[in-house]
């Protein structure tokens, strides 16, 4: 079954095509730019509270689980590992729901 993706350079548009329109999962950078993965969570989560969402970070995963506190999303270190595990993510949160 085919995947559709749509990618956001800008983070600042994610409130308006969550808006619009209606996705499975919300997969983020936290460094992201202008705007950062804490308020695309927060976007994604007003939006659709039971969304799955997951975070892929460069940065410490124990800062950005503090950050996110009660959001809590799936975190994944931007590693080759950790990009594997996250493809592992999306392909189960596709055929079981919410992990």
């Amino acid at each position: 079954e085919a995947v559709e993706v749509v990618a956001l350079t800008d983070a600042s548009r994610v409130s308006a095509l969550l808006a619009y329109e209606q996705f499975d999962a919300v997969i983020t950078d936290w460094d992201m730019s202008p705007v950062g993965g804490e308020s695309v969570l927060r976007s994604a989560r007003e939006a659709s509270p039971c969304m799955p969402l997951a975070v892929l970070t460069g940065g410490d995963v124990t800062r950005v689980q503090q950050c996110a506190g009660a959001i809590r999303p799936a975190l994944f270190p931007k590693t080759a590992s950790g990009v594997s595990d996250l493809l592992r993510w999306v392909d189960d949160t596709r055929r079981h729901g919410t992990p």
